[in-house]
């Protein structure tokens, strides 16, 4: 690699070392590099399955199973020891899936110190234990509004109807239809009626050409 990397804290320099491993951060290769990496891991059980996404880890593990949530999580740290890399627990998150016309809900014990959620981001999708997306609805409409505040300030400052439709696609529709195809089937109806307000006061505000 050739590289070497000392820090600056203070005026104080450390000792110079080299670098020997590395992804870089932001880079348009660096994702595939890790994935490339990471493409030896393999789950310990035979009914589980794990998805690798560039930096992120999800292991899914079924109600009746081989091999425990706990035994899969040991594995992933004696991996992650085994290649140099570091997990941090506190970025980590279990989430529970399960029926909602369950009466009585019998969880399996919590994993050592990592943070049992009843709503967990993957992949900038919001999704909760039932498998409902009502909080992914209240993110996009919380953002959208935000930006539908930031038009109003572009439109003040003179920027014309075109360039307000060209911004509007770039910073609003796109986050509300980003991965629609795996969350937009199962919206209830009255979250899809707030979405379409949304896009409504985006129209009547004239910061959109059409809906």
């Amino acid at each position: 690699m050739d590289r070497l990397q000392s820090t600056k804290v203070n005026s104080v320099c450390s000792s110079v070392n080299a670098i020997t491993r590395r992804i870089i951060q932001g880079s348009v290769v660096g994702s595939y590099g890790f994935i490339i990496y990471v493409h030896d891991f393999k789950v310990v059980g035979l009914l589980k399955s794990d998805l690798k996404y560039a930096e992120d880890f999800t292991i899914i593990v079924p109600e009746n199973t081989d091999v425990s949530a706990d035994d899969e999580m040991r594995n992933v740290l004696l991996w992650s020891d085994d290649n140099k890399l570091s997990v941090n627990l506190s970025k980590c998150k279990e989430i529970v899936f399960r029926r909602q016309s369950v009466k009585l809900d019998i969880l399996p014990d919590t994993l050592a110190d990592i943070e049992r959620v009843s709503c967990a981001k993957l992949l900038g999708v919001f999704i909760d234990c039932r498998l409902k997306f009502t909080e992914h609805v209240d993110y996009v409409i919380k953002i959208s509004n935000q930006r539908l505040y930031l038009l109003q300030q572009l439109r003040k400052q003179g920027l014309s109807v075109k360039c307000l439709d060209v911004v509007f696609c770039a910073i609003i529709l796109s986050i509300i239809t980003y991965a629609l195809s795996a969350w937009g089937g199962y919206v209830t109806k009255d979250d899809i009626n707030r979405i379409n307000k949304t896009l409504a006061k985006a129209k009547r505000y004239g910061f959109c050409s059409k809906l």
